[in-house]
């Protein structure tokens, strides 16, 4: 296969893995009954996955760079499968739980694979249309998980609809284990050759990490903090302040389990829309610092939007351009981070990039849900507008002079 089309058979690898766990982001908040859990511990259940991967991630990059990306991407997606079918068999707060960390475990693996075999198949000039590429596939999953999932919820049931979700990560696993090939080093050593003895040279590396780098991580961590934090994990209680317990669209009356996974699914497709073309475009002249200062301030006025729009429009109009600015954030981060990573390095980092976005998104849901007992979600979403306006003052603290001197 040529690396574009293995780009693409990565990305969707990824995309099938998300079915299950995107369910539970639209479903979860307003049917915790189903499961036997409290409102209360929703928070805890949509974060707890996070948490595992904060320690591991890191770790889990630095063994990758000795031992290859395909067998913790089949790895990942075993614990996936177990995990998504788990939701379907269990009730109750701490069986659920479990399956929680089975999918923090899971998607560690999977997505730092991800991102470094795209790195690996790139170069600084196709590495934004690359990312974007591949991204494009991961947006795609996080959308059809919250509409499709919502929609079957709503239509089959909780149990039947997470067991689909596991049949679907079974395809994606044997997809890993026939499609991926084995990556072989400069040096023409096979990636099972390395030794773990790499591990304490790879971890000292990081602690000379340039600005640069800490700036990504940073601006990486507001993306999942507002985007597939607190948006993934509020939006649907967003639409039952403004629609009640369901909306009417002409004949159709949708319940909120549809319309929760609705608006979730089409943010998700719009950013798969917009990263592939704010991915290529970083590629050009204005570079990954133009991007991503303009993709910033879209945020910014896309999260003020949805914590003031007070009809349907006004919600669409928000969603659509934090939409947007996630995809670019995605795709121009990750190339940007490839561009600046060492070969040796690239699993290493890519696991401590994916630990700031795992703390991040990790915190959105459980700083939501505890600030939502002593302020409203609107103003929820202005301060998350914030965080984009600093990460954009950010930015242009540190990269402006470089910027105007001719890089990029």
């Amino acid at each position: 296969m040529s690396k574009n089309i293995q780009v693409h058979v990565i990305g969707l690898i990824v995309c099938l893995s998300l079915f299950g766990d995107l369910t539970l982001f639209a479903v979860l908040p307003t049917h915790f009954a189903m499961v036997g859990v409290s409102l209360a511990n929703v928070g805890i259940l949509l974060s707890v996955h996070r948490l595992i991967r904060v320690p591991g991630s890191p770790i889990a990059g630095v063994l990758m760079d000795r031992w290859g990306r395909k067998r913790f991407m089949i790895a990942g997606l075993v614990f996936a499968v177990i995990a998504t079918s788990g939701y379907g068999l269990v009730q109750g707060f701490w069986p659920f739980l479990i399956m929680r960390v089975f999918w923090g475990v899971a998607w560690m693996c999977i997505n730092i694979s991800g991102m470094a075999l795209v790195i690996d198949l790139s170069s600084s000039h196709n590495r934004g249309r690359y990312s974007g590429q591949y991204n494009t596939w991961v947006m795609i999953g996080l959308a059809a998980g919250p509409l499709l999932g919502g929609l079957l919820v709503d239509q089959v049931g909780f149990q039947k609809t997470m067991l689909l979700g596991g049949s679907i990560t079974m395809i994606a696993l044997l997809f890993a284990i026939f499609l991926i090939p084995k990556r072989v080093s400069k040096d023409g050593i096979p990636e099972d050759k390395f030794s773990v003895r790499g591990l304490y040279p790879s971890m000292q590396l990081l602690r000379t990490l340039p600005v640069d780098i800490w700036v990504i991580f940073f601006l990486f961590a507001i993306t999942l903090f507002t985007g597939e934090g607190v948006a993934l994990s509020t939006l649907s209680l967003r639409a039952q302040e403004l629609f009640g317990t369901g909306l009417s669209l002409g004949n159709w009356q949708l319940g909120l389990a549809s319309v929760g996974g609705i608006l979730l699914g089409y943010r998700s497709l719009a950013a798969a829309l917009a990263s592939p073309f704010f991915g290529r475009f970083s590629d050009g002249q204005l570079g990954r610092f133009g991007v991503l200062l303009i993709s910033l301030l879209i945020g910014a006025l896309g999260f003020a939007l949805l914590g003031l729009a007070e009809n349907l429009l006004w919600m669409m109009i928000g969603l659509t351009l934090s939409a947007f600015s996630a995809g670019s954030n995605m795709a121009v981060l990750i190339a940007w981070l490839g561009d600046l990573a060492a070969e040796s390095q690239r699993g290493s980092i890519m696991g401590l990039f994916a630990t700031f976005g795992d703390l991040g998104s990790m915190s959105g849901p459980f700083i939501a849900y505890q600030l939502m007992g002593r302020i409203s979600l609107q103003l929820i979403y202005i301060y998350c507008a914030g965080f984009f306006l600093l990460g954009a003052a950010l930015l242009l603290l540190t990269r402006w002079p470089h910027y105007a001197g001719g890089g990029r």
